[in-house]
């Protein structure tokens, strides 16, 4: 069942009292409908048109099977650019955490390579997704909206999905170890608000609750 509820509280201590009265007695203020489409779920998150603030997306299961909450805020134009600017204007000053110097000083500069590669738009990778408003996207490929450009604020990980041993070579952990210690590590490409996908996604003064 898909319950919408208008104006919620904004901030995220106030997100989650607002969740626990609608599953408690005295919920109120609920419009239970049927169940919702894909189109029918775009169409209510685009009605808003302009979103100046946070997202939040509760319930998100992740392609390994981890569902997760998520806080996350969107970049807007040009904010991947920004990001991966300010990710090669630190990486130099990012302290080696016990891998080997010549790994590590050789994954600093792959990654530098790969930033300036960005910034010089010589990736020459395709983008097929269509803003429809502030982090919100549509793809020309399927029905569903994406949450698209953003940084993740807050992540809280409610069930592990299966993750497959995987023996990383040094260099591989180095780079990963720099990633998350840059602006670029909080960066997050898409969430696919499929139907299937998440419980719950509040944004703008509204909250769609998908059960």
């Amino acid at each position: 069942m898909i319950y919408v509820i208008s104006k919620p509280n904004q901030t995220e201590k106030k997100m989650d009292t607002q969740l626990k009265n609608t599953f408690g007695k005295k919920a109120k203020n609920l419009q239970p409908t049927t169940k919702l489409t894909n189109q029918e779920i775009n169409e209510k998150i685009l009605e808003t048109r302009v979103n100046h603030g946070f997202i939040s997306i509760k319930g998100y299961t992740t392609a390994k099977g981890d569902v997760c909450n998520y806080l996350v805020q969107p970049l807007g134009d040009g904010g991947y650019i920004r990001i991966v600017k300010e990710s090669l204007e630190q990486i130099d000053a990012i302290k080696n955490n016990n891998f080997t110097e010549d790994i590590f000083k050789k994954a600093i500069e792959e990654m530098k390579v790969s930033f300036n590669k960005t910034l010089n738009d010589e990736h020459n990778r395709t983008d097929n997704y269509s803003k429809e408003t502030k982090g919100f996207y549509s793809h020309e490929e399927n029905d569903a909206i994406y949450v698209k450009d953003i940084v993740i604020v807050k992540r809280e990980q409610l069930v592990k999905g299966e993750h497959k041993q995987v023996k990383s070579a040094e260099k591989t952990l180095a780079k990963q170890y720099l990633r998350n210690n840059l602006p670029i590590g909080k960066y997050q490409g898409t969430f696919k608000l499929d139907k299937d996908k998440f419980e719950q996604i509040t944004f703008n003064k509204t909250s769609i609750i998908n059960l």
